[in-house]
């Protein structure tokens, strides 16, 4: 954060995304601990805190736009150029999902400025040779994965179907799950990956028909456990009177109940 005070929102279609209500409220308890810090000189004598505020509206792309545009302190990108007028960088607070994260930790590795997420929990993440200068306030998702597993244990769930992500982050946080299902004997009856875009859904509500388990682990960065939730998930699964689901949901901290 450096000592100016902005936030900037995109208006690109492109990037167009609904505000979420929870990332609206850490948004503003940021500011308001921030105001808070800086009322009190006891706290940091001679130092006023700052922000620069970005929505990375979950896309690569704009991600890495925005990174090197606070670092050039300029409307436009300058790598490798610094055009702030006043204040110093000290780092930067974010993001929430791993597949942002991983992208700013790598380009923010190369200027040496320190980033703590808290939500992104990808493993690899934790490597201190490829991130040394990456923190965060979360655990990574292989100790939730031990946790999950002995939780169903302790409920004698033993057959659970797995929906996870379609992308290299799903596949490798499904084969996690699945070792650490098989350490305690817990057997997987189906397995469905999907897209963020949700273009093969309808493997969801198809797989549920045909299984017998009542137990699925979702792992996901929300739009699966979204959807799931909603009526048009519910008009394709139909309705079964006797039919009992109990969803277990490991999101990268996307999921909005």
């Amino acid at each position: 954060m450096d000592t100016s005070n902005t936030i900037k929102y995109n208006n690109s279609e492109m990037f167009f995304h609904s505000v979420h209500h929870r990332d609206y409220q850490q948004l503003q308890a940021l500011i308001f601990a921030i105001d808070e810090i800086n009322s009190n000189p006891d706290i940091l004598p001679n130092i006023t805190l700052g922000y620069h505020v970005y929505d990375s509206c979950g896309n690569i792309i704009k991600v890495i736009k925005d990174v090197l545009q606070i670092i050039s302190g300029h409307e436009k990108e300058a790598p490798n150029y610094v055009c702030m007028e006043h204040g110093k960088l000290a780092g930067f607070i974010g993001d929430k999902l791993s597949p942002t994260t991983l992208p700013m930790a790598q380009l923010l590795n190369v200027y040496g400025y320190t980033q703590i997420s808290y939500g992104a929990r990808d493993p690899l993440l934790s490597d201190k040779i490829l991130y040394p200068n990456f923190f965060r306030t979360v655990q990574n998702y292989q100790a939730q994965h031990v946790a999950i597993a002995q939780l169903l244990r302790r409920f004698g769930w033993n057959w659970v179907g797995i929906i996870t992500s379609d992308d290299d982050a799903g596949d490798q946080e499904l084969l996690h799950l699945i070792k650490q299902f098989n350490n305690y004997g817990i057997c997987t009856e189906f397995k469905v990956k999907v897209s963020q875009q949700l273009e093969n859904h309808y493997d969801i509500p198809l797989e549920m028909r045909k299984s017998s388990t009542e137990v699925i682990v979702i792992c996901d960065y929300g739009y699966i456990s979204n959807y799931l939730l909603s009526a048009t998930c519910v008009q394709e699964l139909g309705y079964i009177s006797d039919y009992h689901l109990s969803a277990i949901c490991l999101p990268d901290l996307g999921f909005e109940s």
